[in-house]
């Protein structure tokens, strides 16, 4: 049953993309949300709160979002690098609790 649910939830992804409103898509680094990003209730109680759209039958994704993913996740990777190398040397320079928390790492 899951499997055909998913199938058809997924048919109706697609016929969402073909059919809707091009002001209603929305393209993301992980999938395309032919719904713009409101949830149908139906498929809320499905994956249980909002904009868990890897979870959603449709939002469409697919192997070629791989290295979208995988850049998304190095970007963020560096950015907390950067950001706790920033933090360590505001601590070495003695600056106060406040402009640490500004940069946060921690």
């Amino acid at each position: 049953y899951t499997t055909l649910f998913r199938s058809k939830a997924e048919a109706n992804g697609l016929q969402l993309l073909r059919e809707g409103p091009m002001s209603k898509i929305r393209f993301r680094e992980t999938h395309i949300c032919p719904v713009g990003e409101e949830c149908p209730s139906d498929i809320l109680e499905q994956i249980g709160e909002p904009r868990r759209c890897g979870s959603c039958p449709l939002a469409m994704k697919c192997v070629d979002h791989l290295p979208a993913i995988a850049a998304k996740r190095n970007q963020l990777l560096e950015r907390i690098k950067y950001q706790h190398r920033r933090r360590e040397q505001l601590e070495a320079a003695g600056e106060p609790a406040a402009v640490l928390d500004e940069v946060g790492g921690r």
